[in-house]
């Protein structure tokens, strides 16, 4: 015979059992719990009190002639502009359109709030510089829609009970409350929003900010990798997960689409060594 059928040992029998029954039992390890949670935790999509989740974006650009030439114009529907007083839920939230040129997009930075063990929270901040060199920045950020008195939201998210969503407004708002938290909401402790550039976070050692580099082009594409997914998510549903679906996968996808990005989920985990690697921080 060209084989020997003794190959086959009572060991290697138990080893392939083992190896077809282990993907069983973990579903069953995933499937099992999710369904006792979501008999006790149900879907939240009304986020009753927390008035800073209740709209989501939307974003067209437009394209128009001015002086003979062609312009593209971007226009933002329901942009957040939030002013915050003793605490993030005592706030002044506005809802405006705004209007920006797409040629004036310049370059962006990534902000990235290490806010708790492995677990991390990015905002993407685009700079548009006039022809005066006046900069306008524009922030977007994905997040877990909860009701305002909800503190466990994070670890529930694993089981799909919240919806997410992105959130696109002004810098003060979007960063702003999140230096405000590190300062117990103390206003004469805050950085200077008001100049064009972004404040220094040495004083906040859980605060990072990324100066990218990508050039124009890359930063006009990422822009509308993220526009596509703002639009998508303005007129469907999804659910917001602390694994596959959290507020950095769904803001550093977007980087892939210039072509020179490239991580795995694990490696979300190491993120300045993931920027070193692909040359994109200067």
């Amino acid at each position: 015979m060209f084989f020997n059928l003794n190959i086959f040992s009572h060991d290697l029998f138990v080893y392939l059992l083992v190896l077809l029954i282990s993907p069983v039992i973990l579903l069953l390890l995933v499937t099992i719990p999710k369904f006792i949670l979501s008999l006790v935790f149900k879907a939240k999509r009304d986020i009753r009190g927390n008035k800073l989740l209740e709209r989501t974006p939307e974003i067209s650009l437009i394209e128009k002639k001015v002086n003979n030439k062609l312009e593209t114009e971007i226009l933002i529907k329901n942009f957040r502009n939030a002013k915050y007083f003793k605490n993030e839920f005592d706030n002044d939230v506005q809802w405006e359109n705004k209007k920006f040129r797409f040629d004036q997009l310049e370059n962006l930075e990534l902000f990235v709030d290490k806010y708790a063990p492995l677990q991390s929270h990015a905002i993407l901040i685009f700079n548009f510089i006039d022809e005066y060199g006046v900069c306008k920045k524009v922030c977007a950020s994905y997040e877990v829609k909860h009701e305002a008195s909800d503190t466990a939201y994070v670890y529930r998210s694993i089981y799909s009970n919240y919806e997410g969503g992105y959130i696109v407004g002004s810098f003060e708002d979007i960063v702003g409350v999140r230096f405000l938290r590190y300062v117990n909401f103390n206003h004469n402790k805050l950085p200077n929003f008001t100049s064009s550039t972004t404040p220094a976070v040495s004083d906040f050692k859980y605060l990072n900010n990324y100066k990218m580099n990508f050039t124009k082009n890359e930063c006009q594409t990422i822009f509308k990798s993220l526009m596509v997914d703002i639009n998508i998510y303005s007129k469907k549903a999804f659910f917001y997960n602390f694994i596959y679906r959290n507020c950095l996968s769904e803001i550093l996808k977007h980087f892939r689409a210039t072509g020179r990005f490239h991580y795995s989920f694990l490696n979300l985990l190491f993120l300045n060594k993931v920027f070193i690697r692909n040359d994109i921080i200067k």
